[in-house]
């Protein structure tokens, strides 16, 4: 198991992503306020650039059907350990599990010594 905060799946953030428009279509009431949305008009409305980084991690999704990914809902960039399911060109998405690191991220550090 991994450090991340998991839900039980009744609980987890869950939506509909449109491949061919990117634009976010359907989610359930924990998928709304991951993307901090009141309801579903205001996240259909949700604009999303082509070279967006959502759009980048929910494509290869869709091609890998399981992968961490990198989302921003509001600003503040997320990994999730995510799963998705295409059919006829909408990607249903499961967010199941936060992924957090409390690891030190430093480069490699030498021993200081130098042998003659």
């Amino acid at each position: 198991m991994s450090d991340g905060a998991s839900a039980p799946a009744h609980e987890r953030p869950e939506f509909f992503w449109d491949l061919s428009r990117r634009r976010l279509t359907w989610a359930n009431a924990e998928g709304l306020a991951f993307w901090r949305e009141a309801n579903l008009i205001d996240l259909s409305e949700r604009f999303f650039a082509p070279g967006d980084a959502t759009v980048g991690a929910l494509t290869r999704l869709a091609d890998e059907a399981a992968a961490i990914i990198r989302l921003t809902p509001d600003g503040a960039a997320e990994q999730w350990r995510a799963t998705g399911q295409v059919e006829n060109g909408v990607l249903h998405v499961i967010l199941n599990e936060l992924e957090r690191s409390d690891a030190l991220s430093a480069d490699p550090m030498s021993d200081g010594f130098e042998f003659a």
